[in-house]
């Protein structure tokens, strides 16, 4: 896992390893683990909304580098907010297009 842009360069086909951002990374592990993130999520939002003046969560994460992750997580907030499933918010489809 690298923000390093070099690695955008190499053959993925080609190498013995996968290259993920901190973004994308991040992305994988909520299409596979949509609950978990759930689970932070919700202590990340208790901790932070205790402290007064904080950003919000998609914010940071938005500010660290992680656009798409961030909009995910926007997402998953309001569907719980809502009472609504977060997985179908946190799977991209192979366009990137997050479900609602």
């Amino acid at each position: 896992m690298s923000d390093d842009r070099g690695f955008a360069s190499l053959n993925a086909d080609e190498a013995p390893y996968e290259a993920h951002t901190a973004d994308s990374f991040l992305c994988l592990i909520a299409e596979n683990a949509p609950y978990a993130v759930q689970a932070v999520i919700t202590r990340q939002l208790a901790y932070w909304g205790a402290r007064p003046g904080s950003k919000s969560l998609s914010a940071a994460l938005r500010e660290a580098g992680a656009p798409i992750f961030a909009d995910r997580i926007e997402l998953a907030v309001r569907a719980m907010s809502e009472g609504r499933s977060v997985h179908g918010v946190l799977i991209a489809d192979s366009s990137g297009v997050t479900g609602a």
